[in-house]
């Protein structure tokens, strides 16, 4: 009763995080795209269709075809990764595709005693060799996924409730002082499908690269904003399954913008060059 309780709660609040999120990407990409019509500007902007692999708003002309993107954040506190990782043969990788964030990811944890140790207690508790541990994220954990048979999701829940019991917790990787901010500029420019030239997080406007399609004026460069952060990867227990989750947030929120397309701010939007 607990239990199914506890995770219809998390549920809803996973749920309204969702929400939030989507909304405020959509009322950035109408704040936007009014601009865009208030200067009579040959642009649109509207919150992609597309899948996950392209950023949040995309900025197209008026045929249609895509100018660039920008990625949309309601909090400087919310997490600014959201793939997955997986673990095959005793070693963790990304989560399909991704080569330039996920694959970072994975180099550290491959070679961090914290990681490695989980491996290596996950292995000796299922009585396993460490080159049979094979995680794979889901929200219903498959027996088996590309030949190779993958650990239960009550398999895992029983070792972490041991681990608990030692006084540990989901944290397999802890990374106080990870450099988020070119991170962040990397996984947006170059890990999605169709490179993301800004970013609005909350309240503040920021350029993601020198290429400013729009030609804004003024508006700063996040990697000349500072900010600190750091990178943390928790296993989540779902009712069906689990995952591999990274946490790259800020511990410090990056200098703010003197601009801004979040609706009803004070702040003034960024003028044209």
């Amino acid at each position: 009763m607990f239990k199914s309780k506890f995770e219809d709660i998390f549920k809803l609040a996973m749920e309204s995080i969702n929400v939030n999120g989507d909304l405020f990407e959509y009322s950035v990409a109408n704040t936007i795209d009014s601009y865009f019509k208030e200067r009579n500007l040959d642009f649109v902007a509207v919150k992609t269709s597309k899948n996950t692999t392209y950023s949040d708003i995309e900025i197209s002309d008026l045929n249609g075809k895509t100018v660039c993107f920008v990625e949309a954040k309601f909090d400087h506190k919310a997490n600014l990764y959201s793939k997955r990782l997986n673990v095959v043969n005793g070693i963790f990788v990304p989560f399909k595709s991704d080569n330039e964030i996920g694959k970072e990811i994975c180099d550290l944890m491959n070679e961090n005693p914290m990681s490695q140790k989980f491996l290596d207690d996950l292995a000796l508790y299922l009585h396993i060799n460490k080159d049979e541990v094979n995680l794979y994220s889901s929200v219903i954990t498959p027996e088996e996924h590309n030949g190779l048979k993958i650990i239960s999701r009550d398999d895992l829940q029983k070792f972490f409730n041991k681990r608990k019991e030692q006084g540990l917790n989901k944290y397999i990787f802890i990374k106080d002082d990870f450099d988020v901010t070119n991170t962040l500029i990397r996984h947006y420019t170059k890990g999605k499908a169709f490179p993301a030239s800004y970013l609005q997080v909350d309240d503040d406007f920021y350029k993601l690269e020198d290429n400013d399609v729009i030609k804004f004026n003024d508006v700063p460069m996040l990697s000349e904003c500072g900010g600190s952060g750091y990178l943390k990867i928790r296993i989540g227990i779902r009712s069906e399954g689990y995952e591999i989750i990274p946490e790259l947030k800020y511990k410090t929120a990056p200098n703010p913008s003197d601009y801004s397309f979040k609706e009803g701010s004070s702040k003034p939007q960024p003028e044209m060059k």
